[in-house]
């Protein structure tokens, strides 16, 4: 049985009398330990996660442009991303009414802009049910709210009946940087409004399915409001800001101050 400088596998140890996993789940002999570094045969070369991200993105372009050809729409630019959003996706009546509302007095009803490959009538209200990993919207109390599912969030079912939603896309295109970009400048235009009317943490979060496997789809915009205030639709919503301390409250109004504290709600 080989002992050596680390346990029984061979594999260094930090610490005399340890082993690895599978050694001890085996129940053979520990080794002597040793606190020196592995020697990579191999130079290793960190990479950035922005060159990462341009690799990936340049990957993602060669394939866009393999599989839809002449009929791949030309990729347009973070201005004309801006352009779209001011004269397309914000003048509709359903997005012009939350802008305005949200400027105003008026009673403010929350509105999220999103992104999706699949159909809008499908995708509308995920952000909002279980099968989120954290939604943003959340039932005030969960453990007693019939509405509620697994882990006392929004079932699907009926996140539908709290919400409207644009059913026709704001705007679509098959290159996906395009529709990331629009529903980026989307977002980002309205990213001065609390978390609470607007109803996304970060801008562009989703990434539209940045993988080549979604290459090919038809990516489109949309927008969806929920019905009422969340107060009105006893609701609440979940700010991270907030976690550390087991709590979802409304602290918006705290975020000037307490944002160098956390770094940022997203």
């Amino acid at each position: 049985m080989h002992v050596g400088k680390g346990c029984s596998s061979g594999s260094n140890q930090s610490f005399r009398e340890s082993a690895c996993l599978p050694c001890r789940k085996a129940g053979r002999a520990a080794g002597r330990g040793n606190g020196e570094k592995k020697k990579h045969n191999k130079k290793y070369t960190p990479k950035s996660n922005a060159q990462k991200k341009a690799n990936r993105e340049a990957e993602l372009r060669e394939e866009q442009q393999r599989v839809l050809g002449t009929d791949l729409d030309a990729e347009i630019t973070d201005e004309q991303a801006k352009e779209i959003v001011m004269n397309q996706v914000y003048t509709h009546p359903m997005v012009a009414e939350f802008i305005t509302a949200s400027t105003t007095d008026q009673q403010k009803i929350p509105g999220y802009f999103g992104i999706t490959g699949r159909t809008i009538k499908k995708e509308h209200v995920r952000f909002m049910w279980a099968n989120n990993s954290r939604p943003v919207v959340q039932p005030i109390d969960g453990a007693s709210d019939p509405r509620a599912g697994q882990k006392g969030f929004l079932t699907e079912a009926n996140a539908r009946l709290l919400v409207e939603y644009t059913p026709e896309p704001l705007y679509s295109s098959y290159n996906i940087f395009n529709v990331n970009k629009v529903e980026y400048w989307a977002q980002k235009l309205q990213d001065h409004l609390p978390l609470g009317v607007k109803l996304w943490r970060v801008c562009n979060a989703g990434g539209g399915e940045d993988e080549r496997a979604g290459v090919g789809k038809l990516y489109k915009i949309f927008f969806v409001k929920l019905r009422d205030t969340p107060e009105a639709l006893r609701l609440r919503w979940w700010c991270r800001l907030c976690e550390p301390w087991g709590q979802v409250v409304r602290c918006t109004e705290q975020f000037a101050r307490l944002e160098w504290i956390a770094g940022s709600f997203k």
